[in-house]
């Protein structure tokens, strides 16, 4: 006889096809008749789970954040100058093969949703955090200003995104170097190669 599926890997296996969905045709393709016809199963079990389709979205998104916080760490193999690099390119891929559900986030389905909006600050508080963490040093105190100018980057970084995946002419190497162009400018103190040039040009620090 089958073994009965325990609630948590029916809700599990609901929750990948509705990731598969929103990869392969975009958050707006994931609805409680898609996910239940791929799964084979009852609307019913999809409500039952997640609430709504608007509930369902939002575990797509929590996993996606938890996904791009894994892929955007760090890469502590490369010298701190090349890291901002290296965590740029790292994210551009991320928002670009899986451009469907971010674009959902960003410009669909959960634009403006209060919870998206919750889960979207978590990612970029821990952003933000790694990157005064890596210009500041544990050791010193808080710096307002590093943050604030990093959360703005952040948002900046964000928004670029967003008009590139949406079909922007330009490839992944000129967005990536504009953001750090851009990085430098606004947190010289983060160790880029960008921002050497930067005190380098101005005699700045």
């Amino acid at each position: 006889m089958a073994r009965r599926q325990e609630p948590a890997d029916r809700r599990r296996a609901l929750l990948e096809q509705a990731i598969a969905i929103a990869r392969g045709e975009g958050l707006e393709a994931v609805t409680a008749e898609h996910v239940c016809h791929t799964a084979g199963t009852s609307k019913a079990l999809v409500f039952h789970y997640f609430g709504s389709v608007r509930g369902l979205r939002l575990a797509v998104l929590e996993g996606e954040v938890a996904d791009l916080l894994a892929a955007t760490a760090p890469p502590l193999d490369l010298a701190p100058v090349d890291r901002p690099a290296g965590v740029l390119a790292a994210f551009l891929d991320h928002v670009r093969l899986r451009r469907g559900i971010w674009l959902g986030v960003w410009r669909g389905p959960l634009a403006g949703d209060d919870a998206a909006r919750a889960l979207l600050e978590v990612a970029r508080l821990e952003i933000v955090n790694r990157m005064v963490s890596t210009a500041s040093g544990d050791d010193r105190p808080a710096n307002p200003r590093l943050e604030l100018l990093a959360r703005g980057w952040v948002a900046l970084v964000e928004e670029v995104a967003a008009g590139w995946v949406s079909g922007a002419d330009v490839s992944r190497d000129e967005v990536a170097g504009l953001l750090l162009a851009s990085l430098a400018v606004l947190v010289p103190e983060l160790p880029t190669t960008s921002a050497l040039m930067v005190r380098e040009v101005t005699g700045a620090g």
